[in-house]
């Protein structure tokens, strides 16, 4: 499989991306029930029920929820987590379509694991030859064939990680054309983050300080990504290039990455009260319709080619350029200052 066909979530730990499970003897506590009546009476939950996840000779006890636009596979027994899960994912889903509206609207397959070891077991199963990859995550999720796939880190971080990876799923179950790795890791981290409030969830970008952390110490550290990079470069190619320097070198080049593609996402909606929005969400509607205006090479590119890094590079150069603009000179110096303001912005993570 490309690697197009799987998003990644990094968190701050060096070479972070998906997750994974092993086996575990451990069943639902002897209050699943009570834990079943409470998820029963959530206001997005259709459905919960007792349930096996179940592959080669392992089996783990499970609860099944179904919402609207989710069915949701989980080990975990924490109740706040399941509590706030169906909510998180409906309002998660209600804020794709303000991004990137759809009438046909497909159901998700998330699957959640309470442990890293459960997530492991399970991905060796289910991604065959891309479980080296992601066997590398530390700490984050995947989404592969447009199945989530996370287990419970922490409350505060597994939400974005879920949040982040449900977007991609989106985006492959409701998009005619595929999106170039920039145009589709810069959404995702625009749309992780969100604050609860006394009137319950609310997402907001603006909140998002692991991001806005990352970028003002990676830029004080003298790493940045201009646009002209950012366009052309995937999450592997990146990996690629840091092959023999510190892990602590390599945390820092990779979260400096993703608090670009972050910021660039905020330059596109935000800078001079939106002069680039309009060319930049009309990429995602005209991906949703299949209408993705690409030349004739890329467009009518064999179907592997359009999985692979080159065709992600081209096809990311080429989009910008033909929606926004060219990405050198002037617009270059507008996204450094910036990513200048909002690095200064954040006193402490």
């Amino acid at each position: 499989m490309g690697y197009l066909q799987f998003g990644i979530f990094f968190l701050l730990l060096p070479l972070m991306i998906i997750c994974g499970c092993l086996p575990s003897t451990k069943s639902l506590r002897p209050d699943s029930t009570d834990r079943l009546e409470m998820i029963r009476l959530l206001p997005t939950v259709r459905s919960v029920e007792k349930s096996n996840i179940a592959f080669d000779d392992i089996s783990y006890d499970a609860l099944t929820i179904v919402t609207a636009h989710y069915t949701i596979h989980t080990t975990s027994t924490d109740r706040l987590i399941l509590r706030r899960l169906p909510m998180l994912l409906e309002s998660a889903y209600q804020n794709f379509k303000l991004y990137a509206p759809v009438k046909n609207e497909q159901v998700g397959t998330i699957y959640y694991f309470k442990n890293r070891d459960q997530w492991l077991s399970f991905t060796k199963h289910f991604s065959g030859r891309q479980a080296s990859t992601f066997e590398k995550i530390h700490s984050g999720a995947y989404c592969y064939q447009d199945v989530c796939v996370a287990w419970q880190i922490n409350r505060a971080a597994d939400f974005s990680v879920l949040t982040h990876e449900a977007w991609h799923q989106y985006c492959g179950l409701n998009m005619a054309d595929t999106l170039p790795s920039w145009l589709a890791e810069s959404s995702a981290v625009y749309l992780e983050s969100f604050i609860w409030d006394s009137d319950g969830l609310k997402f907001s970008p603006r909140h998002n300080l692991n991001r806005l952390w990352d970028l003002k110490r990676t830029m004080q550290a003298g790493i940045s990504f201009p646009i002209s990079k950012l366009v052309r470069s995937d999450p592997g190619s990146i990996l690629d290039t840091m092959s023999n320097i510190s892990d602590q070198q390599k945390e820092l080049i990779i979260s400096s990455y993703y608090a670009h593609l972050y910021a660039l996402a905020r330059f596109m909606f935000e800078y001079e009260y939106g002069i680039y929005r309009k060319g930049y969400t009309a990429i995602y509607s005209d991906a949703v319709s299949g209408n993705l205006q690409l030349s004739a090479e890329l467009r009518d590119a064999h179907e592997l080619y359009s999985q692979t890094r080159l065709w992600s590079a081209r096809a990311g150069y080429e989009l910008f350029q033909s929606y926004i603009t060219e990405p050198t000179g002037e617009v270059e110096l507008q996204f450094r200052q910036f990513c200048g303001k909002l690095a200064s912005s954040v006193r402490r993570k």
